[in-house]
């Protein structure tokens, strides 16, 4: 996560200086120890410790860098050259970023029941199976939590759709990406992404009748991730997740939903490309 700090401070490296408060009134003795004692990230350090442990790594101030390399391998860029250094703090900008844990998102969640949270027009007030004269659709909505007090609309959320079934079809970049603001809704430290996945049939811009669908099954793989607007920096977590419908004679009876790893997204991603 890249964000400015809201406590003091302490320098990277040499002597820290005696803080002072907004009028200009130097603090207490025992109050200059607590902050002095601030990291970089907004957390507590130990006072004769040399490293600060951010979940991640360990981040030495002295040298102004992380003792190891980003554990993530889609946290570098092609087109930004500052993320190819794997130890930099913040990509070499700690007078405008700060990084509490190398993480924006806490979490993710995909939600199929209850109340939508994204108020997209011609679209339901509540997720789940919706069944038409054209076809069926499932909505959900992805729920995905960030540190408290962080800009949400600094980032950027992006989504990629491989569908198996019935027609093998990969989906990225701006036909997949959800519309901003349309398809999100940020609100307290949560962003929702609506997405509404399912099959329509149609003739000559017409519905058509539902038998015309058949019989079998919607199979789709997604993965969501986000991105830094200001750094074009990714978060390291991504999630990943299937959905699977159950349909006959173009009425859905029955679905399924379920999180995968990011290695069995890979594998049916490869066979879709071949």
């Amino acid at each position: 996560m890249l964000a400015a700090c809201s406590s003091a401070p302490r320098p990277p490296a040499g002597r820290p200086r005696r803080l002072k408060t907004a009028s200009g009134r130097f603090f207490a003795r025992d109050q200059h120890k607590r902050l002095q004692n601030q990291s970089l990230s907004c957390r507590s350090r130990r006072a004769n410790a040399s490293l600060d442990y951010l979940h991640a790594r360990y981040f030495s101030a002295h040298l102004g860098r992380f003792m190891s390399v980003d554990p993530s391998a889609q946290s570098w860029e092609p087109k930004q050259p500052q993320s190819w250094n794997r130890y930099a703090y913040t990509r070499g900008n700690p007078l405008k970023f700060v990084d509490p844990d190398g993480l924006a998102v806490q979490s993710f969640a995909l939600l199929t029941e209850g109340p939508n949270h994204v108020a997209v027009p011609g679209f339901p007030n509540t997720l789940g199976l919706e069944q038409n004269v054209s076809g069926f659709h499932l909505n959900t909505n992805v729920r995905i939590d960030f540190d408290p007090g962080d800009d949400l609309n600094a980032y950027r959320v992006e989504r990629d759709a491989l569908t198996l079934a019935p027609q093998q079809v990969f989906r990225t970049g701006p036909v997949e990406n959800p519309d901003d603001p349309g398809h999100l809704n940020r609100t307290g430290n949560t962003i929702f992404v609506y997405d509404g996945p399912g099959i329509t049939v149609s003739r000559d811009g017409k519905p058509a009748p539902l038998r015309a669908m058949g019989s079998g099954n919607y199979i789709s793989y997604y993965q969501i991730r986000v991105a830094d607007k200001s750094s074009g920096s990714y978060d390291p977590k991504r999630y990943y997740y299937a959905i699977s419908v159950t349909y006959k004679n173009g009425k859905a009876v029955s679905y399924a939903v379920k999180e995968v790893t990011e290695e069995e997204y890979n594998k049916y991603l490869q066979k879709v490309k071949k």
